[in-house]
């Protein structure tokens, strides 16, 4: 739910509220879906999933409408055929896109050290970045 954050802010209250819930020394995750470095305009992502008779075809193309903020907009078109019946549906999300430095200097204002772990993803570069923050003591 991190990706949903939309401003800086939404961001700090996050991890206000997950400092919150730690004792010194507890262990803060946040996994955003993109991180700003690794965005470029018109990403499309494609994807297949089968569960019995029902199968989902799903295309996402994300969009940076105003590269001075840190919102995009993830366009799906879901392509399912189920019992032999073929029907489309839509879905917008809006989510957040922030660069890796504010990540890492948020999880730091808040409380925590801050490390960037740097995973191999998902196709299309989803999930590259994990944050991870230890609870400072006060």
């Amino acid at each position: 739910a991190i990706g949903y954050m939309l401003t800086e802010d939404d961001i700090r209250a996050a991890l206000t509220t997950a400092k919150k819930h730690l004792r010194p020394g507890g262990l803060l995750l946040a996994a955003p879906d993109l991180v700003r470095e690794g965005f470029h305009e018109g990403m499309v992502h494609r994807w297949t999933g089968n569960a019995g008779d029902i199968r989902i075809e799903t295309e996402e193309r994300i969009y940076d409408r105003d590269p001075s903020d840190t919102i995009i907009e993830s366009h799906f078109t879901y392509r399912i055929t189920e019992k032999g019946t073929d029907r489309t549906e839509h879905d917008i999300h809006i989510t957040g896109l922030f660069p890796i430095g504010d990540w890492t200097r948020l999880i730091e204002e808040t409380g925590f050290t801050a490390e960037v772990i740097h995973l191999p993803g998902n196709e299309g570069g989803y999930g590259e970045h994990l944050f991870s923050g230890v609870l400072r003591e006060k």
